[in-house]
């Protein structure tokens, strides 16, 4: 496991609007987290909720949606929530 920055493209399902960022990757995680405003900026709506433990154990209820993710010339779908 381990932390570190790469970079990172996310792209709205429609293709219409996309942002590049640093991103910092953390391997030990199973889900992508971007500022809310950020997915605003791509159309990005909540389609669900997801319960998660924070790395102290709290408990969290976070908003999902969905964007594409390009990293390395790869292009992925990819859930978000924020």
């Amino acid at each position: 496991m381990g932390v570190f920055n790469w970079p990172l493209q996310r792209t709205s399902m429609d293709d219409q609007r996309s942002l590049d960022l640093d991103a910092m990757v953390d391997t030990s995680t199973s889900y992508t987290i971007v500022p809310a405003r950020l997915l605003r900026e791509l159309g990005v709506e909540p389609i669900d909720k997801i319960a998660l433990a924070l790395a102290d154990g709290q408990p969290v209820e976070m908003d999902l949606g969905q964007a594409t993710a390009t990293s390395d010339g790869r292009l992925r779908g990819a859930a978000d929530w924020d």
